[in-house]
């Protein structure tokens, strides 16, 4: 299995995604450097098999460091959001 499907597998199973009619969502926070963050989350959306990406930045030396950044949303089918896990993957081997 590739990674890539592997990151949408492991976050399937590990998330129901919408217990009592609640969406779920996986953050993940990723430390650029000592003062900069980015946190990337994904949640499943409607119409079923279809994702949102959210990448947010954090600069910690900002007036308010707790503020983030939206940089980047989409959403995108389960395959879409497959193939560009795969570009990026790919460019950076």
């Amino acid at each position: 299995m590739k990674l890539k499907d592997q990151l949408i597998s492991d976050y399937e199973t590990q998330h129901d995604p919408y217990p009592d009619g609640e969406c779920l969502s996986n953050k993940r926070v990723i430390n650029v450097t000592d003062s900069y963050r980015l946190h990337v989350t994904v949640s499943p959306t409607i119409p079923q098999g279809h994702y949102h990406l959210k990448i947010e930045s954090q600069w910690l030396g900002a007036k308010d460091p707790d503020g983030l950044q939206t940089r980047y949303q989409v959403t995108l089918s389960k395959k879409n959001l497959l193939d560009l896990t795969e570009t990026i993957l790919e460019t950076t081997r």
